[in-house]
């Protein structure tokens, strides 16, 4: 039995709007994007502008949030319980989450090639284990899936945050 059977998955719909920061608009093999303006903050790019982005299809992928039902006030990330299932011999302890999540490591990259077997190209998890929500991508037909709108330099331009509760479809395994 696979550790996935133990979470849900999601579906972001056609037309919701991604918030990242980045320089350039390309497509790269692994992308990090936000609900909302205001959580770009954490972006690794130093740069002042926000790019829009919007779903063309309907995208599924992984949930990875544990206590789905308990989370009113916070959203854990389960990366490092799905990390830990799948390779048990290098087991990584619970802080260690942002290692596997927002590091180009080689950990991160087993795990994905890992979930890539699994028919997972990519996560809805938590933003450092708050309430906030962020996708990440890792499929290699992105481009199929989404679509630059515009870069802009003031977050007051899309001054709402998604609702991500009622946005998401979670489907049960």
């Amino acid at each position: 039995m696979s550790i996935l059977k133990n979470y849900r998955t999601c579906v972001l719909p056609k037309g919701i709007k991604l918030f990242r920061k980045a320089l350039t608009t390309d497509f790269y093999e692994t992308m990090f994007f936000a609900f909302s303006p205001f959580e770009t903050f954490n972006a690794l790019h130093s740069t002042e502008f926000i790019q829009l982005w919007k779903t063309t299809n309907d995208i599924e992928v992984l949930y990875m949030v544990k206590n789905v039902e308990n989370n009113k006030k916070f959203k854990k990330s389960a990366i490092v319980e799905i990390y830990n299932y799948y390779f048990p011999e290098d087991e990584k302890k619970s802080n260690e989450y942002l290692i596997l999540k927002k590091e180009d490591t080689f950990e991160r990259r087993k795990l994905i090639c890992k979930l890539r077997e699994n028919n997972i190209f990519g996560w809805v998890t938590s933003v450092d284990n708050r309430i906030s929500l962020e996708f990440f991508t890792f499929d290699l037909n992105k481009e199929n899936n989404l679509s630059f709108v515009e870069s802009f330099s003031n977050k007051n331009e899309y001054i709402y945050t998604i609702d991500t509760s009622n946005l998401l479809f979670i489907k049960h395994n």
